[in-house]
């Protein structure tokens, strides 16, 4: 998901749920979210026995990131920088998530 400019939303500007035995692999760069309402403008969660990966930079916001991961498997490349990589605070939520050197997800 490239260069899009999510502004004034109800409710979270991205919300994407990986559960059950699936897999998803996003790509999220460039994007501007301002004037959202709830407390976070994107929200990622990974439960079941699913697998999600992720690569985040570039994202200018005036609000926050919330990944949560819930029994599965939840990827995050350069996860202990994501905050300098993008504008905005991040919210880890339920279990730890796996920390990933940048490319490994395939970017």
């Amino acid at each position: 998901m490239f260069n899009n400019n999510f502004t004034s939303n109800s409710e979270s500007e991205v919300l994407l749920e990986s559960l059950d035995t699936s897999e998803v692999r996003l790509e999220l760069k460039g994007n501007l979210f301002t004037g959202n309402v709830l407390d976070f403008a994107v929200h990622l969660q990974a439960g079941n026995s699913s697998r999600f990966c992720l690569d985040m930079s570039d994202n200018p916001s005036d609000n926050s990131y919330r990944l949560t991961r819930m029994d599965a498997l939840f990827q995050v490349e350069e996860r202990d920088d994501l905050e300098l990589l993008n504008t905005g605070g991040v919210i880890f939520d339920g279990e730890p998530l796996q920390d990933l050197e940048d490319g490994v997800c395939g970017f």
